[in-house]
């Protein structure tokens, strides 16, 4: 928001569904404010079904991008 990073995490251990869904319910969501869009890759662990529901609750759309966006890829233009 505003060029500025919200809700940081540094995370070192191999990423799970479960400790994304608590990061981004604990942190990421209440930083926001009304309306926000999430735009998210597809990560495994991202379960767009239940990060739905908690936007929902927060009043936030999630947008996902398709399976391959060359365009939002950096490295592809080089």
């Amino acid at each position: 928001m505003n060029g500025e990073l919200i809700a940081p995490m540094t995370y070192e251990e191999t990423m799970t569904s479960d400790f994304f869904e608590a990061w981004f319910q604990k942190f990421l969501l209440p930083t926001l404010t009304t309306p926000s869009v999430i735009i998210m890759d597809n990560a495994r662990f991202h379960r767009m079904g239940k990060l739905e529901l908690l936007c929902e609750e927060f009043g936030y759309k999630l947008l996902p991008l398709p399976p391959y966006s060359p365009e939002y890829n950096p490295i592809e233009a080089l």
